[in-house]
C-alpha cells in the first residue's frame, strides 16, 4: 500500500542528513508491505549507501513503538557481541530515528550492506543450511531478551484462530463478489483449520522471535555462501519460536517463490527442510522446551496454511493488505501455498523424522 499523495524520499533524505548535504536516492527492493530506497550520501568527500524506508502506515499503525522495538533488540545484541550484522537505525541531529513528514508518513534510515543479496528461492540445500543457521543463532542470541520488554507492533500477529475468523468474515461478506471463483480454495482452508486450535491449545512459551522468517530476510554475501545479517526487523516481537521455522520451512523447503502462479509447479523439497533443520535447531537445543520439540513437526504446516488464508482472505476483501502487481496476484499467492501445503502434508511422515534427527 502506497501514501494517497505522493512519496517524497528526498525530502526525508534530507531531513536526515541536510539539505545542503548531496545524496542520490534511487528505488530498491521489493518488499510486500514498506517502500525502500537506497540512498546515497556524499560524506566528506566519498559516497556512503543507507537504507531509506517508508513504513507502511496502514500495517504498522505504531511506527515508535516498531523503532522501539529495533533499538533495543539491536542494544541486546550489541551487549552480547553477537557475531551477525546489526541493524543500527541512523538519526537525525535532533537524535531522533523516525521522521513523520507533512503527509504522516513515517520514515527511517539504516546502514546498507554492500556487496549482499537475497533470494527467492532457495537453489540448494546448502544454501538453506546456511540461512536457517543464521536465523538459529539470531534467535538463540534473544533467548534471554525479555519478550514482556518489546511492543506487540502487530497484534495478533500468527494468531491463526483470530485470523480464521477474520478470514471467515471475509467469506461471509464477500465484498469483493469473487466467493463464486474461489469456494474449493476457501473450502480446503476452512478443513484444514483445526490445525489453529491445536497450536493455540499447546500454550507454547512466548520468546522474542523475529515473525518474518523468510529466506528474503537473511542477507547473503555475492556468492549466497555465508550469511551477513538477519534483516528486516519490523516483526520482532512476543511469539512462538515454532512460527519462525515454519516461516523458514514455508519460503525455504518449497520449490518456488509465493509468486508463481501455476501451482503444478509448487512442491516441498524435504532435502531442503533436512537441511533447515539442520542449521536452524541445534543453536537452539539447549533452550528448546519438550512442548516446543514434540511440536516442531507441526510449524510447516501451520504457517503454510495460515499464509494462504491470508493471501485468500486479502483477495476476498479486495487486496486490501498486500501490494499486487495484477488482479489474480493474491489469488495465485493463495494456491501457491495450499499447493506448498497440500505437498507438506503428504510428506509427514519425512517432516517428523527430519525435526526428530
Amino acid at each position: 500500500m502506497t501514501a494517497k499523495t505522493p512519496l517524497n524520499p528526498e525530502n526525508a533524505a534530507a531531513h536526515f542528513f541536510g539539505r545542503n548535504t548531496a545524496f542520490e536516492v534511487t528505488s530498491f527492493g521489493q518488499g510486500n508491505i514498506n517502500d525502500t530506497w537506497k540512498l546515497t550520501v556524499s560524506q566528506n568527500g566519498h559516497p556512503q549507501p543507507y537504507l531509506l524506508q517508508r513504513l507502511n502506515h496502514l500495517v504498522f499503525r505504531q511506527p515508535e513503538q516498531v523503532m522501539a522495538n529495533i533499538s533495543n533488540v539491536a542494544r541486546h545484541l550489541m551487549a552480547k557481541n553477537y557475531a551477525s550484522g546489526i541493524l543500527h537505525p541512523c538519526a537525525d541531529a535532533k537524535g531522533s530515528i523516525l521522521f513523520c513528514d507533512e503527509a504522516s508518513n513515517s520514515w527511517r534510515v539504516f546502514p546498507f550492506f554492500e556487496c549482499t543479496t537475497t533470494l527467492e528461492t532457495v537453489e540448494n540445500p546448502g544454501q538453506a543450511l546456511v540461512a536457517s543457521r543464521a536465523f538459529g543463532a539470531f534467535l538463540e542470541a534473544l533467548a534471554d531478551l525479555d519478550p514482556a520488554s518489546l511492543h506487540e507492533t502487530i497484534p495478533g500477529f500468527h494468531n491463526s484462530v483470530a485470523r480464521l475468523a477474520v478470514f471467515e468474515e471475509a467469506v461471509a461478506k464477500d465484498v469483493a463478489g469473487r466467493l463464486a471463483g474461489v469456494r474449493e480454495e476457501v473450502a480446503l482452508v476452512l478443513k484444514e483449520s483445526a490445525l489453529f486450535q491445536h497450536i493455540f491449545n499447546l500454550k507454547l512459551p512466548l520468546r522474542v522471535v523475529h515473525n518474518d522468517a523468510k529466506i528474503g530476510n537473511i542477507l547473503l554475501d555475492e556468492p549466497a555462501e555465508n550469511a551477513v545479517a538477519v534483516i528486516d526487523w519490523d516483526t520482532i516481537m512476543p511469539g512462538y519460536l515454532l512460527s519462525d521455522l515454519g516461516d523458514i520451512a514455508r519460503t525455504m523447503a518449497a520449490s518456488c517463490s509465493e509468486d508463481e502462479a501455476d501451482p503444478a509447479k509448487v512442491v516441498f523439497r524435504m532435502p531442503v527442510f533436512k537441511a533447515i533443520c539442520q542449521g536452524f535447531l541445534p543453536p537452539l537445543r539447549n533452550i528448546l522446551t519438550a512442548e516446543e520439540r514434540d511440536a516442531l513437526h507441526l510449524a510447516p504446516r501451520w504457517i503454510i496454511l495460515e499464509q494462504a488464508m491470508r493471501f485468500l482472505g486479502d483477495y476476498l476483501a479486495g487486496d486490501a493488505y498486500y501490494k499486487i502487481r495484477h488482479p489474480l496476484h493474491n489469488l495465485e499467492r493463495a494456491r501457491n501455498q495450499l499447493a506448498l501445503y497440500q505437498s507438506a502434508l503428504e510428506q509427514e511422515e519425512g517432516v517428523s523424522a527430519c525435526v526428530r534427527e
